[in-house]
């Protein structure tokens, strides 16, 4: 028996079915055929093992020694080992890609917060440095709301400027890691929104005490300052 151009075939096929990744997630399905044991391509080669699947409604224990029992009815020299759900199956090929998803998920929480603060300190650390130039903004008449719009328009620029660049520099990375992505694009517009939108909320949150504060400035007070 030969599968196969060169010779007769004998093994009739008797269905087709849809295409399937049983090996690695991010590889593409490669063609696949099965055989029955009693057409195996050489006869006189022995399976050493085989896995079988049960599709069932009942739980999992339940199953498995129901599986057991009928097992031993057949052969009760034959072992039957390694018997799990097929979600925890799943759950172990991808274990550390979620590992890693989750490392990430931390790493970047801990970014966003540490931005956050440093963004705080750079403008509170500037706001004190215009003290002076603040209170004669407002014996020349400015309004707290002038001012407050002043910094917040500061750092609305930098928080552009810095937002630009980081979704060219974010749609680069992307493009360039998916292939490593399974059933996702590289390049989502809508994670793209999100985290820009969730950036400029910190930025501007870390921004707006320091400008407040320049806001309630006294002129006086302002102009003694050194």
């Amino acid at each position: 028996m030969e599968i196969g151009a060169g010779g007769a075939l004998d093994i009739d096929i008797v269905g087709v079915t849809a295409d399937i990744n049983n090996l690695d997630l991010r590889k593409a399905s490669k063609p696949t055929f099965f055989i029955p044991f009693t057409q195996e391509v050489d006869r006189k080669a022995k399976a050493r093992r085989a896995a079988f699947f049960v599709r069932s409604n009942v739980a999992f224990d339940a199953l498995s020694s129901s599986i057991r029992a009928m097992m031993a009815k057949l052969d009760a020299t034959l072992p039957v080992f390694a018997m799990q759900p097929m979600q925890a199956n799943i759950d172990e090929s991808i274990y550390t890609d979620r590992l890693i998803a989750a490392l990430s998920t931390a790493f970047s929480l801990l970014a966003l917060l540490l931005s956050g603060v440093g963004l705080y300190g750079v403008i509170a650390y500037l706001v004190s440095r215009r003290t002076s130039e603040i209170g004669i903004r407002m014996v020349l008449g400015a309004a707290p709301s002038s001012v407050l719009r002043m910094i917040l328009g500061e750092v609305g620029l930098l928080l552009a400027i810095g937002g630009l660049v980081g979704i060219a520099g974010a749609i680069a990375a992307g493009r360039a890691i998916a292939s490593q992505l399974y059933s996702m694009p590289g390049v989502d517009p809508l994670v793209l929104v999100v985290s820009t939108a969730v950036l400029s909320f910190v930025a501007l949150g870390a921004a707006c005490a320091p400008a407040i504060r320049a806001a309630r400035i006294q002129p006086l007070d302002a102009l003694r300052h050194e």
